[in-house]
This record gives C-alpha cells, structure tokens and sequence, in this order.
C-alpha cells in the first residue's frame, strides 16, 4: 500500500471561547507550512460579515473604524490556502468585555516587575472573569518562572475558592456577606437567595368541569 501523509489541519490560538479587554485584539493561528496566504474574516453574533482581509501572516489586529464594541459577541473564520490549491478553514467565537469591566481589569492589572503573588493574584482575576486566553498566557509565564508546577497548580486550587459560583441562574437577593469576609459550609445564615425564572412552574386551581375532555 501507499502511505500518504496528512496535511495539518488549521488550528487557531485566540482569541477562542474567551472573553477579550480590549476592542483591538490580536488575532492569531497556527502556521501551516504548505500554506500560500490566509482569509480572516470577522462576523458578528447574528453572523453578518464585518471585515475580511487576505494575509500573508498568521496575525492579523483590526485598527481604527474596526476596532470592536465592548460588551459584544463575535465570530472569527481564518481560510488557508494550500499549495495543492485546496483550503483549510478553522473559525472559533469570543466576546468583548463591556467598559466597566473592562476598566475594573486594567485598574488591578500589576506592572511587569510585581511581586509574584499580585501576579498570581490577577491571573486568577483573568480566569474567574473569563479572560481564559489572557490568563492562561499569564499562568504559563508564571509556571515557567517558578518550574515547581505542582505548588502553582495547588496555588490556583486554592485561589479558586475564593469564588464561590451558583449552579443556576436567575435573580439574586441582597448579599449578606461582603467582600472579605470569611464563609463556610457549615454556616446557617445563607450567602444569597436566587430565584430561579427559567423555567417557572406556576400552580393554579381549576374547576373540573373547566377540564378539556
């Protein structure tokens, strides 16, 4: 038989699945070496095309008029075309983060030069607020200052229980407890109260002879 060798598929590195703080955010993705050129295309979350652009390079960052909204959703499509004349497509969706939280985020970033642990501290801040691709640039080069993974995967354990998520959505009551404050599992006062409006169940009484046959 012939052996025949598989050509990489195109793979994207980000932004995917994550939310971005700025509304210019590098786009990037794998090279492939059989490559001649790529397509980006940029959609937004009904799937309208905003902005398409042939490059050379595996990069691509929007500027000017098509810097992106805050608070928005969108999708990404990246078009390699291969030297045997056929294409590879790869396309992955994120959102941006609106204003104020934007704000919030660059107001608690660190300087370069920070003490270790404000680092670690706002890399935990990245991830618990979604900035998945950020936080994980971060903890990469966390990891690789101090080589001892084990301690830094038992640092992020433990950094995230310091927030406490809800495993249904809904409405929230007034919060009892502050930022700061010290909880646990063997409290009887609860944190909050989340009424729960999709679905809604509603009971009502009925007169039988109202009842469809």
């Amino acid at each position: 038989f012939v052996m025949r060798s598989i050509s990489p598929r195109l793979e994207l590195i980000g932004p995917a699945a994550t939310k971005v703080a700025t509304t210019t955010p590098e786009f990037s993705w794998k090279a492939l070496k059989d490559a001649s050129g790529y397509r980006i295309s940029l959609l937004d979350d009904a799937g309208k095309l905003l902005h398409e652009h042939k490059v050379s390079v595996n990069t691509w960052t929007p500027h000017g008029s098509e810097a992106l909204t805050p608070g928005k959703s969108y999708h990404w499509k990246v078009e390699a075309t291969l030297a045997s004349a056929q294409t590879d497509t790869a396309q992955a969706q994120f959102s941006v983060l609106d204003k104020a939280a934007a704000k919030s985020i660059a107001k608690r970033k660190p300087a370069p030069h920070a003490p270790f642990s404000e680092r670690l501290l706002y890399a935990a801040l990245l991830e618990n607020e979604g900035l998945t691709h950020d936080a994980a640039a971060l903890w990469r080069s966390l990891a690789a200052e101090r080589p001892d993974e084990a301690a830094l995967q038992n640092l992020k354990v433990q950094l995230s229980y310091t927030t406490i998520r809800a495993p249904i959505t809904g409405r929230i009551s007034a919060a009892i407890f502050k930022v700061g404050n010290i909880v646990r599992a063997a409290d009887l006062a609860a944190m909050a109260t989340i009424i729960q409006t999709a679905p809604v169940y509603v009971s009502f009484p009925m007169p039988q002879n109202q009842l469809p046959a």
